[in-house]
C-alpha cells in the first residue's frame, strides 16, 4: 500500500463568551478544553454521563437568569440596534425599549457589558432610531453613561419602518467603524431589531449576512393578544425571533454570547454542531479547518497551529471528522485520532473521560503490545474502526512508512 498525502484537519474549540475572532490573530482569550468534553451520542452514553454543549456555553442559572459559567463582560461583540419609532411601536413600547437598551450595558448593580476600548474585551454598541429614515443615536459609541430615553419618540403619521433601509443603515455602521478600527474586522457582528412593526419584503438581501457575516435578532414587542409577525420571523437569522424578552435584559444578553460562538470566516472552518438542537447556535461542537501537513503523530500538534488532535466520543462526532477528511484528501485512507497509550492507559488529548472506543475489536484490537502507542481511523472500513500504531507508524500494513493524515482541534 503506497503512502497516502498527509493532511491535517484542524479542529477549533471555541468558548461562547470569549469570540475566537476577537481582534483577529492578534487577541483571542484561551479556552481551556477540560471545562468543555464530556458530550456523546446517548445510544453510547454510560452510566455517570450526560450530553453536554461542549463550547458555547451561554446557559442562565435557573433560580436568577444569571450567566451560569460565562461573563457577559467578555463578549466581544459588535451591535447595532435598531429601535422602531414608527406607530407600530408605540409610545409605551418605545419607552420600554428604551430602558431595556440601557440596560444591556450596566444596571445599578455594575457591569453588563463592557464597551470601554481599552479593555481586554469589549463590546461595540450602536443605536439607530427608525422611521422614514435613520437617524444614527450612538455610532458604536454608546457606553453606561448615555442615556436613550428622552432621545427618541415615535413619528406620527408613520406605519411602520422600511426593514431593509435600517438593514442597509447598520451595515454602513459597522464599515464605517472598521474604518476606525481594522482589527475588529473579524468581530461578530448583530443587528438587533426593536419593532412591532410588519413588513412585506424581499429577505435575500440578507441572506449572505445572516449565513456568514453576522446574526440578525428581532425583539418583537406585540402587544397582549397580538400575533407574531411572519414577517419580522423571516427578518430574523433561525432561533434567533422573539416576543417574550421585552422586560428581560440578559435574555437578550445571552442572544449575544450564543451569536458570539462561530467559526471565523475568513479561516475556512467548518462548524460541528455537536449533539446541540439551538438552532441558534451552530458550532457547538468545535469548528474544523484543513492545513495541509506530512508528518507522523509524534508531529501532528507543531504542524496545526499548537493544536490538539481531536477526540472522537460518539459516532455521529467520527462520521462527521471522516467527512472533512475524505473531503480535503480524497485519495487517502487513515488519520490519526487524539487518543495514545500511556503509563496510565489509553487517555484522550482533550482529557475526556468518556469511555467511548470504535476499536477493531474483531480483528484484535487494540494490541496488547507495550510499543503501541496511538490510535488512527480506517476509512475504509465500513464502521471507520480504530486500529493502533506503534511509536506514531501504523502497524497494519508493514509497506507503509507510517506518516499518516490527521484531525487536530486547536484551542483559541
Amino acid at each position: 500500500m503506497g503512502l497516502n498525502k498527509p493532511i491535517l484537519l484542524c479542529l477549533l474549540a471555541i468558548g461562547a463568551h470569549a469570540s475566537v475572532v476577537s481582534r483577529g490573530e492578534a487577541k483571542h482569550k484561551v479556552v481551556d478544553s477540560m471545562d468543555y468534553y464530556n458530550w456523546w451520542d446517548s445510544s453510547t452514553a454510560t452510566d455517570g454521563y450526560e450530553e453536554t454543549d461542549p463550547y458555547c456555553q451561554c446557559g442562565l442559572d435557573k433560580k436568577f437568569g444569571m450567566p451560569d459559567g460565562w461573563d457577559s463582560t467578555e463578549l466581544w461583540v459588535d451591535v447595532v440596534i435598531i429601535l422602531d419609532t414608527s406607530e407600530a411601536m408605540g409610545d409605551v413600547a418605545l419607552v420600554d425599549a428604551s430602558s431595556l437598551i440601557e440596560s444591556f450595558i450596566g444596571t445599578d448593580d455594575g457591569d453588563v457589558m463592557i464597551t470601554d476600548t481599552k479593555a481586554d474585551y469589549y463590546t461595540r454598541v450602536g443605536l439607530i432610531a427608525m422611521s422614514d429614515k435613520a437617524q444614527v443615536i450612538y455610532n458604536l459609541n454608546m457606553t453606561k453613561s448615555d442615556k436613550v430615553t428622552g432621545k427618541v419618540q415615535i413619528q406620527k403619521g408613520l406605519k411602520q419602518i422600511d426593514v431593509l433601509s435600517a438593514f442597509n443603515a447598520a451595515l454602513s455602521m459597522f464599515a464605517d467603524g472598521l474604518k476606525t478600527q481594522p482589527d475588529r474586522a473579524n468581530t461578530r457582528q448583530v443587528i438587533y431589531y426593536m419593532t412591532d412593526s410588519d413588513p412585506t419584503f424581499d429577505p435575500r438581501p440578507l441572506e449572505g449576512f445572516k449565513a456568514s457575516q453576522g446574526k440578525i435578532i428581532v425583539n418583537d414587542f406585540l402587544e397582549p393578544g397580538d400575533v407574531p409577525r411572519p414577517g419580522l420571523k423571516d427578518l430574523a437569522s433561525d432561533g434567533y425571533y422573539f416576543t417574550d424578552i421585552q422586560y428581560n435584559y440578559m435574555a437578550t444578553i445571552q442572544l449575544f454570547c450564543k451569536a458570539n460562538c462561530y467559526c471565523r470566516p475568513d479561516k475556512n472552518r467548518v462548524a460541528y454542531p455537536g449533539h446541540n438542537s439551538d438552532p441558534a447556535v451552530n458550532a457547538a461542537g468545535g469548528c474544523f479547518r484543513v492545513v495541509p501537513a506530512g508528518v507522523p503523530y509524534s508531529k501532528m500538534r507543531a504542524n496545526c497551529e499548537d493544536g490538539l488532535i481531536a477526540s472522537i466520543h460518539d459516532s455521529d462526532k467520527a462520521a462527521f471528522v471522516s467527512k472533512q477528511f475524505t473531503s480535503a484528501a480524497p485519495g487517502s485512507d487513515y488519520f490519526w485520532i487524539g487518543y495514545s497509550k500511556g503509563d496510565s492507559g489509553w487517555t484522550w488529548e482533550d482529557k475526556s473521560t468518556n469511555p467511548y472506543t470504535n476499536w477493531d475489536t474483531a480483528n484484535g484490537e487494540p494490541s496488547s503490545n507495550s510499543v503501541a502507542k496511538c490510535a488512527y481511523v480506517d476509512t475504509t472500513t465500513a464502521g471507520l474502526y480504530w486500529y493502533f500504531s506503534v511509536s506514531g507508524r501504523v502497524a497494519k500494513d508493514e509497506s507503509d512508512d507510517g506518516m499518516r493524515n490527521g484531525i487536530v482541534r486547536r484551542i483559541l
